[in-house]
């Protein structure tokens, strides 16, 4: 028997992205992280740091140090339940205490364009976005002894699963991608990640002998880039709007994959 993550919903995390067309300038970084004040009643926690970019040129590989910053939710356990991350060439809100997309969303949103507002504030409103970014990833649990597995009980055959899948026991992975609107101004390339995967200690606590994790990340990119200033004054229209769409979309692939009856368990109808 497979079980979702949650009785109601099988979320286990979901990031909201806005994406630059190169990587943001130290200013940026040090402005965001001097105006912690701007968001420390959601996200008290401050952390510093670095990523890294790889630059591949005719002499060979150049590897990039980039500064960054994150505002974060600490759980008791000292992992985010919620942050806002500013680095490389994004801003990005991650959530992984999910309860309903109405609230998470509507939290994600506020937090996005107070950030989009302080950077417009500052004289930043010409850094040009590239695109918008939106990763779900839901979570299954496998209730029985491993070797009575069965697949079939969750998913269902689809031309965005690989057939293998239903033949490789417990460990497997599929990977399928396409553009949505590919010749539009805004085109949509989507990657689904489906892995069976064994338990880990945490989950085997739980009563779980194997896992499936369904992974969508959905890139909504302009084919000529926007300033932020214009993100920021068509706030709804533009990331709203943009972010509903590739939600609408996720919903129907996993309707697309899974079966009626797990589907159904979980609000998918």
């Amino acid at each position: 028997m497979f079980k979702s993550a949650n009785s109601e919903h099988a979320v286990s995390g979901v990031t909201f992205q806005v994406v630059f067309s190169a990587p943001l300038p130290p200013d940026v970084v040090n402005l965001v992280q001097n105006n912690h004040r701007n968001f420390k009643s959601e996200l008290p926690a401050l952390n510093g740091g670095q990523t890294m970019s790889v630059e591949v040129t005719p002499q060979g590989p150049v590897i990039h140090h980039l500064p960054g910053v994150e505002f974060s939710f600490l759980r008791p356990d000292g992992t985010p339940a919620w942050s806002l991350r500013v680095s490389g060439s994004e801003i990005a809100v991650d959530c992984r205490r999910y309860t309903r997309w109405v609230a998470v969303s509507g939290q994600a949103y506020m937090l996005l364009a107070r950030l989009c507002s302080l950077l417009v504030g500052a004289g930043f409103g010409d850094l040009q976005v590239s695109g918008l970014v939106l990763l779900v990833r839901d979570d299954f649990f496998w209730h029985a002894d491993e070797q009575m597995y069965d697949l079939r009980a969750l998913l269902q055959p689809s031309d965005i699963l690989a057939d293998f899948a239903f033949q490789s026991g417990p460990v497997w992975h599929s990977h399928v991608a396409w553009f949505e609107d590919r010749q539009a101004p805004v085109s949509t390339l989507v990657h689904l990640n489906v892995d069976g995967l064994t338990a880990t200690p945490e989950t085997a606590q739980r009563g779980a002998a194997a896992q499936v994790a369904i992974t969508n990340f959905q890139n909504m990119r302009y084919r000529t880039p926007r300033q932020i200033s214009w993100l920021g004054a068509n706030y709804n229209e533009a990331l709203v709007s943009g972010m509903e769409n590739m939600h609408i979309r996720n919903k129907s692939l996993l309707k697309k994959l899974l079966t009626p009856a797990i589907a159904s368990g979980i609000g998918l109808t």
